[in-house]
């Protein structure tokens, strides 16, 4: 219960400009309150939904690759069917989200963002975070 509250307070802050990019290809640009870099499919202890919400449904520990989940929602609308679409593991297709999968993924922010790690903060004010999987996970973290 006590992520969801959480959650519903961060619902109200303002999608920051962000880019990122898998494997080298195109930069997607955009405000997204929300760049997702994982290897697992569950939100662990997320509220009422028992084992997890399903965030990223293609992401498997063991398949070598990074998923990647960006949310933009646009209006309340789009926000309900990001949350339905995690609590009833529905299909991947949800307005206000940009899914993608690699080996290799770079996020840059036009101004600093916090980014975490296993829900723990590593660096308040990052700048540009990239992250690679080569048997096992590796963050890099650019600050001012």
């Amino acid at each position: 219960l006590a992520y969801g509250v959480a959650g519903m307070g961060e619902v109200v802050r303002r999608a920051m400009p962000m880019e990122w990019q898998v494997d080298q290809g195109e930069w997607r640009l955009g405000p997204y309150w929300s760049v997702l870099v994982t290897n697992t499919p569950l939100l662990p202890s997320a509220g009422l939904v028992p084992g997890g919400a399903v965030l990223a449904g293609a992401a498997r520990m063991d398949d070598g690759l990074l998923d990647v989940v960006a949310a933009q929602p646009r209006n309340l609308s789009e926000w309900l069917s990001i949350a339905a679409s995690g609590v009833l593991n529905m299909a991947d297709t949800v307005h206000g989200l940009q899914r993608a999968q690699g080996r290799t993924v770079a996020v840059r922010a036009t101004s600093p963002v916090p980014v975490q790690a296993d829900g723990d903060v590593i660096c308040a004010a990052a700048e540009a975070l990239s992250v690679c999987l080569d048997g096992q996970v590796a963050i890099r973290v650019q600050s001012q």
